[in-house]
């Protein structure tokens, strides 16, 4: 995130995602720290959807994934294949976008 804030102003990214709340918190509260205002100067997106991402001023920006089916999925993979049944090599299960604080309205366009 350093990295990202050092770049020139005509440089810098507008809008990050970040494979994990973990990461997500942590470009947050860099960003926060070096003056720049999420939504307004920088997006932030992550991509799990931790309880806790909800209640963060601002909260964050995710896509919502199903753990708790994914988990059962898993366990259900490794007993059939352990007693020798037959399993699916895979199983498709849906994310969605659950918009919070840290992302900026998009920008209209006007035609």
């Amino acid at each position: 995130m350093r990295q990202l804030i050092d770049q020139p102003l005509d440089e810098r990214p507008t809008a990050i995602f970040c494979g994990n709340d973990v990461l997500a918190i942590g470009a947050m509260l860099e960003a926060q720290h070096r003056g720049i205002s999420i939504p307004d100067d920088l997006s932030i997106v992550e991509f799990d959807d931790l309880p806790m991402a909800e209640y963060l001023p601002p909260g964050l920006t995710t896509v919502h994934v199903p753990s708790k089916r994914m988990g059962a999925e898993a366990a259900r993979y490794i007993l059939n294949k352990a007693a020798g049944k037959p399993v699916e090599d895979r199983v498709q299960l849906s994310t969605n976008l659950v918009l919070r604080g840290t992302t900026a309205a998009p920008p209209k366009v006007l035609v």
